[in-house]
């Protein structure tokens, strides 16, 4: 099995396309993981409210309000991906992930994925994520 992690919601059509294409040369099953690792979120809110953005009862409504953004932008690249898999034969399985950066890891391992590409939005890519 192939699996793609993805944690960028709007660069994604040329990644997703060229790995639809790779699980169909090989005949095998894509699983599409869009990651959202938990502290990205809350270290760039953090940062907000200690800069003086935001005050404290405005970070957890922030903080929850973005998350939820998050979430229906994977729904969109989901849906994006069923078609182009569906066009090329390809049987695709998608996930939401929302922890740390040591919780992807086990995930893939536990996943069994033979082959994995990662593609991280620049935001999401420290090693603090």
């Amino acid at each position: 099995m192939l699996c793609l992690v993805l944690s960028d919601p709007y660069e994604y059509a040329e990644t997703i396309d060229a790995f639809i294409e790779r699980a169909r040369d090989k005949q095998q099953s894509l699983t599409l993981i869009f990651y959202i690792p938990k502290n990205a979120l809350h270290q760039f809110i953090e940062g907000l409210g200690e800069k003086g953005w935001l005050g404290s009862s405005p970070i957890k409504a922030l903080e929850q309000s973005m998350l939820e953004g998050y979430q229906l932008l994977a729904k969109t690249v989901f849906q994006y991906a069923q078609k182009q898999a569906d066009k090329q034969g390809v049987e695709l399985y998608t996930e939401l992930l929302l922890g740390m950066r040591e919780d992807l890891g086990m995930h893939l391992k536990q996943r069994g994925c033979e082959e994995t590409a990662l593609k991280l939005s620049p935001w999401f890519a420290s090693e603090d994520a």
